[in-house]
């Protein structure tokens, strides 16, 4: 997997470079789901797949992004290590009949046009999916493209504020929630 240092270690059983931060965190996390269990409260546990190790690889897995997740999502590194973390994690965690749900993430925010090297190709896709012909696209967003490669997604100008009146960010909006939505139920499904 991309989250391999080699062939036989993962960074997040066997990281190396917070060993005992890394221990103390998980013993307080099944001590306080012990007490909780002996005491009958139920516990929501937070994965906070936004908190990632800035710098891990020299890699482009980091998006520009100010906020929240500042990775990109799809990268094959943060996938295999979030998909290593869940499947090392949520197996000791569900012995507990303290826990009561698992939150994926907490209010979270994602934009990939913090991103566009790795989600413009997509975003074209997106696009060839949803339209049968460039000439549809053109009709509608007012443009004169030649074919789906000239497409690319709004860029930020104003973060957080898109026009929603213009087709074109319609279209990115609808985008990046699918793009969101998608990697949301991919931790769920390693969860099930």
């Amino acid at each position: 997997k991309a989250c391999k240092k080699n062939e036989s270690d993962s960074y997040i059983i066997n990281g190396g470079f917070e060993d005992e931060l890394y221990s103390e965190n998980i013993s307080l996390i099944l001590k306080t789901l012990a007490k909780a269990s002996d005491s009958n409260v139920g516990v929501s546990v937070l994965l906070s797949p936004h908190l990632f190790p800035k710098n891990l690889t020299g890699e482009n897995i980091y998006s520009d992004a100010p906020e929240f997740i500042q990775y990109i999502v799809d990268a094959p590194i943060p996938k295999g290590m979030i998909e290593d973390y869940l499947r090392y994690f949520i197996p000791i965690i569900s012995k507990y009949p303290s826990v009561t749900n698992i939150c994926l993430s907490n209010e979270p925010l994602y934009d990939t046009r913090y991103s566009p090297e790795f989600y413009n190709p997509r975003f074209r896709d997106y696009l060839a999916e949803k339209y049968a012909t460039i000439a549809e696209i053109n009709s509608l967003y007012g443009t004169s493209y030649s074919d789906f490669s000239d497409t690319q997604m709004p860029t930020i100008k104003t973060p957080n504020r898109i026009n929603m009146s213009e087709p074109l960010a319609y279209d990115w909006v609808l985008f990046n929630r699918s793009i969101f939505a998608d990697w949301h139920k991919w931790m769920a499904d390693i969860i099930k």
